[in-house]
């Protein structure tokens, strides 16, 4: 019998990065200067390469990625700009420094984008990450309860785009809310992605 529902390509405004990430707009039109403290972030991560301490880097920058677990993450860039019934919240990522399984960590995504390192196109995220949890609440809880603070601009980093591996919510910790949050995982994650469901994407027109 054949599959009645035909395949949908990938939007006009994509980027598919492999393995099963796939960068989405919106996507800005030009590409601009950054604040400093983003600035600084920037010249952190391509601290390796071989760039020009004091250059200045001019992107573009993209509102959106999907995980190869289905889920997509939205950057805070383009998420303030909406009213509070249009937000969709997957701005908080949690990721594996070096894609490495240890210990994760979270944080707030602003944007990604795209820029050339020693010749070699790289996709990037910038993101704002949560403090380490705290310790003794994560030793008295079992490792269940995950507590960070988050630390806004004050904790700016660059990130490869690869690094994440999933959305979390982190509602704040204490009312009235302050900077702490907990870490609040998607139930049934894992057998979502086994079973091939994605998260509908209904913001972009499919080509």
């Amino acid at each position: 019998m054949p599959d009645l529902e035909p395949e949908r390509g990938l939007p006009r405004v994509s980027d598919d990065l492999g393995d099963d990430y796939i960068l989405l707009g919106d996507r800005e039109k030009y590409s601009h200067t950054l604040p400093d403290v983003e600035v600084a972030a920037v010249r952190y991560y391509c601290s390796h390469a071989e760039v020009d301490p004091e250059w200045n880097p001019r992107i573009q920058k993209w509102a959106r990625m999907r995980l190869p677990n289905g889920q997509i993450v939205r950057g805070s860039w383009k998420e303030k700009h909406k009213s509070l019934e249009k937000v969709r919240m997957g701005r908080n990522i949690k990721y594996y420094n070096n894609g490495l399984r240890k210990q994760p960590k979270f944080a707030e995504l602003q944007y990604f984008f795209q820029a050339k390192f020693n010749g070699e196109k790289k996709t990037c995220a910038m993101v704002s990450v949560f403090s380490d949890p705290d310790a003794q609440i994560l030793l008295q809880s079992s490792r269940a309860l995950w507590v960070c603070e988050y630390r806004g601009d004050d904790a700016l980093e660059v990130i490869p785009a690869k690094w994440i591996s999933s959305c979390v919510a982190m509602p704040p910790m204490n009312e009235p809310p302050d900077n702490l949050r907990y870490v609040c995982e998607k139930m049934g994650l894992d057998v979502a992605s086994i079973g091939g469901a994605e998260e509908e994407d209904n913001d972009n027109f499919y080509v």
